[in-house]
């Protein structure tokens, strides 16, 4: 096999399961090559949406090992942000090369949304940011499974109750909590890839930037969403390979709906 084969093994109203055909050389990256991510509201049916956040998660792994991904359907909005994406990584990792997603369909997904949301974790940045857009009345999305490990369950309850508590009191449109189950072997790939990312922090350096934004794709035609906003974990002018940053945010997009991340601070 010269490609990694991403596949939607089965859905639910409120949760999706991956199945992951992996290269034999690259197999030891991952924990487990079936994963799921799961929501406490109804999510998409449609697979060019579900596809995404399984597409992005294998996407790093591609570029370092210059393979292509394969998948059997695909948002085209998606597809073109996708190509810009590994435009900005190339750019910070030199050594990579995107081989493409090859799919059967590609599918123009229009929703028409007028709703917003924004990636709140109860810290300082993502408070920031909602502050700053609170006039548009965003849905609050909360991950477990990321920041917080989802077998710690005594911090994912305060957490919870503090996002619960935020949406009440700056009348949010509501909470949704997604429990990401991260498939991925971040301490081997670290290790082997140090030279390649001159760190070994595989999540934060070319990960978490890609795959994060994208746990907001199977609900943007549920929740009508025409943007998701998510704070950067470093200002844009601070010019170090990071994943977690402006620019690759702003260069994903998945049906009508964009992504966006801003500091706060005037261009």
């Amino acid at each position: 096999m010269k490609a990694i084969i991403v596949k939607i093994k089965k859905t639910s109203s409120q949760k999706v399961t991956y199945k992951l055909e992996i290269p034999k050389n690259l197999q030891k990256y991952f924990r487990k090559r079936t994963f799921s991510i799961s929501y406490d509201t109804q999510i998409s049916s449609d697979p060019a949406l579900l596809s995404i956040p399984a597409i992005s998660m294998v996407l790093p792994i591609a570029m370092v090992s210059k393979l292509p991904i394969i998948s059997s359907c695909i948002d085209r909005n998606y597809l073109y942000s996708v190509n810009k994406l590994s435009e900005i990584i190339q750019t910070m990792y030199p050594l990579l090369k995107f081989e493409g997603v090859h799919v059967s369909k590609v599918k123009d997904v229009k929703v028409n949304g007028s709703n917003i949301a924004i990636f709140y974790s109860g810290g300082v940045d993502s408070t920031a940011l909602l502050l700053r857009h609170l006039q548009e009345l965003p849905y609050l999305i909360t991950i477990r499974g990321s920041d917080i490990p989802i077998w710690d369950n005594v911090q994912w309850k305060n957490v919870k109750k503090l996002a619960k508590q935020t949406g009440e009191l700056l009348n949010c449109s509501g909470n949704i909590f997604i429990t990401f189950e991260n498939p991925l072997n971040l301490r081997m790939l670290g290790e082997d890839f140090r030279e390649v990312l001159n760190s070994e922090d595989w999540w934060g350096k070319i990960q978490a930037g890609v795959t994060i934004p994208t746990l907001a794709a199977p609900l943007v035609d549920v929740l009508k969403l025409r943007r998701v906003y998510i704070a950067s974990d470093i200002p844009e002018k601070i010019n170090i390979p990071w994943s977690d940053r402006s620019s690759i945010f702003n260069s994903l997009a998945f049906g009508d709906c964009e992504i966006k991340s801003d500091d706060g601070r005037k261009p």
